[in-house]
């Protein structure tokens, strides 16, 4: 899937939740998919956190 297709599949979904919910419900489900790209970018290796949560290893 291309970021193009993606992108559209995207706001498709955001207009129904909208149509259907109202702003609210379009606007949490943005932010909450916000975070679960964030999440699998995390997992997948291509943002690194490491940084900001410290290291765990013991001195």
């Amino acid at each position: 899937m291309t970021t193009a297709q993606f992108a559209t599949f995207v706001g498709l979904a955001l207009g129904a939740v909208w149509a259907f919910g109202g702003f609210e419900s379009a606007a949490l489900t943005a932010v909450l998919g916000l975070v679960g790209f964030l999440v699998g970018q995390v997992v997948s290796g291509r943002i690194d956190v490491s940084e900001y949560i410290g290291s765990r290893q013991s001195q």
